[in-house]
């Protein structure tokens, strides 16, 4: 279609573009390709009409008078509004959060999508995972082939040929086909860069613990050395505290 990353298109009498992948799935490339085909079809075998609306032109419209903002409620009326509030007369506005919040959201449904992946067909290594990457990527190309096999047989159909339509429900199964094996590509992908980055941050706790392990062992050493050199001085024994040398230590003694 493009050799752009995303396509844009401007509508009818609109001044911005919009990018279809912005529009939903129904906008995708394969999804609109798929609707240009079964319209052909449909146009084939006479089952709609072209119908060309002329464009109508903008109006504009001059409001008078003043606008004025609307003042807040108080007294009995703020009251009365408050209880239809809490009695779901009014409708609550749903609570926004942050995006701290949503960002963790997201990581953690990740993370599930990721975990319920790994679980489904047995992952337990990291080679696991790229053996079935290698396995998924196989399979897209070969979808990818046999759809191409199949827009070449809906190319060669002449006008009104029942098997039209036949042909289009096959690519549009091999559409959900390829959307689900992409899916699993992008998780493979995702689970691979994960451990990765899972691994750096727990070589880095080792490192960490380590180090403090080993100041602590240095630490301790410290200690129970000074604990041994207290503990090898001889203590006084009791003809010393008794004869002078032991009091004539003591400054307030020899006083």
């Amino acid at each position: 279609m493009t050799d752009r990353k995303y396509v844009a298109i401007c509508p009818l009498g609109g001044e911005r573009n919009i990018r279809l992948q912005s529009l939903g799935e129904n906008y995708e490339p394969e999804a609109l390709h798929l609707r240009i085909l079964r319209i052909k079809a449909d146009r084939l075998l006479g089952k709609t009409k072209v119908i060309e609306q002329p464009m109508t032109p903008k109006r504009k419209m001059r409001l008078q008078g003043t606008v004025r903002r609307k003042s807040k409620a108080h007294g009995i009326r703020a009251l009365y509004y408050k209880w239809l509030y809490y009695l779901g007369v009014f409708k609550r506005r749903p609570k926004v959060y942050g995006s701290a919040f949503t960002t963790a959201r997201w990581q953690l449904n990740a993370y599930i999508k990721q975990f319920d992946f790994v679980a489904k067909y047995n992952l337990k290594t990291r080679d696991d995972v790229e053996q079935r990457l290698r396995v998924v990527q196989h399979e897209i190309s070969g979808q990818i082939d046999e759809r191409e096999e199949v827009r070449t047989v809906l190319r060669c159909l002449e006008t009104g040929d029942a098997e039209i339509q036949e042909q289009l429900e096959k690519i549009e199964k091999i559409n959900a086909q390829l959307k689900k094996l992409r899916s699993e590509a992008k998780l493979c992908v995702q689970i691979l860069e994960q451990q990765l980055q899972i691994k750096s941050k727990i070589d880095k706790a080792h490192e960490v613990k380590t180090f403090e392990t080993e100041r602590g062992k240095e630490n301790g050493r410290t200690s129970d050395h000074h604990l041994e050199h207290r503990r090898n001085e001889a203590a006084p024994t009791r003809e010393q505290r008794s004869s002078g040398s032991a009091r004539s230590s003591d400054p307030i003694q020899r006083r």
